[in-house]
Formats: structure tokens, sequence, C-alpha cells
């Protein structure tokens, strides 16, 4: 089996670049913006940002702990690597061209990336008859199984906080994964048309 590490950079929403090397040893620069937070589904936008040097954040208080431990991590800096070894990214890129040329059923996996990224590689899967399998692949695949055995109604967040009078979760609270859901989708202070009267029921939680 051969394998090609890929270095990648991406660009978030204040025009930073993901992948960087720390800046060690250097004073933080200070950058407050309202920010949408990406690492969960909740999508909370109310967080202030200071930016460090390193291109980590300090959150102010709005923050959740998982939003603020995830912005406290400065990114990585990645390295393609063939077989091991390091070399430059258009090396690597030829090299992967060259192994997915000769495949028949090339394997891309991980797929940490964003909308974009994700877009690609589905694409690029496609014209050289490859396989996807995400980090996540086993929950989407009992996802799938609870589709075509049961069938599935599914809603959005949105709904859930604008017009939903009654919610029942069962044998979860998902404060365990979801720490501001309580406060953004069940007790909001203001919904789409105004203030709802709800109901919230926990079954085995």
């Amino acid at each position: 089996m051969r394998m090609l590490q890929l270095g990648y950079a991406t660009v978030l929403p204040f025009e930073n670049p993901v992948l960087a090397p720390r800046a060690a040893g250097v004073k933080e620069s200070t950058m407050n913006t309202d920010a949408v937070c990406p690492h969960c589904a909740l999508l909370c936008d109310d967080l202030r940002l200071e930016e460090r040097v390193d291109l980590s954040f300090k959150v102010g208080r709005t923050a959740c702990p998982r939003a603020a431990d995830a912005y406290a991590e400065p990114p990585i800096a990645t390295q393609a690597l063939r077989e091991g070894t390091p070399v430059d990214l258009d090396t690597a890129i030829d090299e992967a061209a060259r192994l997915l040329k000769r495949s028949r059923r090339p394997l891309f996996a991980g797929l940490g990336t964003d909308v974009d990224g994700m877009r690609a590689c589905v694409d690029l899967a496609e014209r050289c008859n490859g396989t996807l399998d995400h980090l996540h692949g086993d929950t989407l695949a009992r996802m799938n199984r609870v589709l075509q055995s049961r069938g599935w109604y599914a809603t959005t967040l949105s709904e859930l906080r604008n017009r939903a009078d009654l919610v029942v979760l069962v044998d979860t609270d998902l404060g365990d994964r979801f720490d501001k859901f309580r406060q953004r989708c069940l007790t909001p202070r203001v919904a789409l048309n105004g203030r709802v009267e709800r109901h919230v029921a926990f079954v085995g939680a």
C-alpha cells in the first residue's frame, strides 16, 4: 500500500490561514470581532476573539469550554510526506496524480476539511472511481441504516428555536456535546416571531 500525505491550507472568515508556523516569543496582537464558531453544529455567532500572532485565539466570556479550548490551539504547520519522507507540495501533487492514474479504486480517508475541500474531494473521487471514508463514517452509516429501515424525520435548529412549542429529548440532554444548546435552542431570549411558549420534556436522560 502506498501512502501519501498532502499538506494544505485554507482561509478562515477573518482572513487568516489555518495552517501556519507558531511564532514563538512574540507578543500577541488583538483583534475583536463577532465570529461564527465552527466547533459544533450550533454555529454560535456571538464570539469575541482576541487574535494572537501564532494564529490561536483567546475567546471572550461568551464562549463555551469546547470553543475556548479549540480556539486556544495554534494551527499546525503541515508538511507533505511521500512514504514518510518530507517533500515539497508540487512533488507531492505530482506523486498523487501518478498514484491515482494507476489506481483502480483509490480510498480517500479522513476528510477533515471544509465544504469547499469536501466538494473538491468528491469531484476527484468521481473522476478516478474512488471511495470516500469520512472520519465519522461509522456514525453516518448508522444514520443511514435508521433511514433505510425505519424512516427518519429531521428538522433544523432554526425551526426548533423559532417554532417548536414542545421538545422531547429522549435519553440525552445534549449538554455533553453542545454546551450552549439549551441557551440557544431551547430557551432563547428572542425567537423569529417573538418569544415562544415552549415545553421541554426529558425522557430517560
